[in-house]
């Protein structure tokens, strides 16, 4: 199974800017093969391994952060994640008088 680029850049995106002074631990946490991809450059294009890119990272987000509280970890990493995609769309602006005219 892989997951796609973007999945994984939001996952560090969220540690960097939710909780920065765990970013180093979490990445020392990693395992070889995960912190491989995390140094690397993500392609938000490109699809990786999902244990590796996403499982494993997410968890260890989950241990060092939530205190292994994975419902709220997991609902946090969501919301980030669903914010984050959806960033600049906004609700079509209806005017009032088209429907009390029509």
């Amino acid at each position: 199974m892989e997951v796609k680029g973007t999945a994984l850049k939001t996952t560090r995106d969220f540690i960097k800017t939710q909780f920065p002074e765990h970013y180093d631990k979490w990445i020392e946490s990693l395992t070889a093969e995960s912190r491989k991809i995390y140094t690397s450059t993500l392609d938000a294009t490109a699809w990786y391994p999902f244990r590796e890119g996403y499982s494993i990272p997410v968890n260890k987000i989950i241990e060092l952060c939530y205190g292994e509280d994975f419902k709220t970890g997991g609902d946090r990493l969501g919301s980030y994640s669903a914010e984050t995609a959806l960033k600049g769309l906004t609700r079509p602006k209806i005017c009032l008088q088209f429907f009390i005219n029509y």
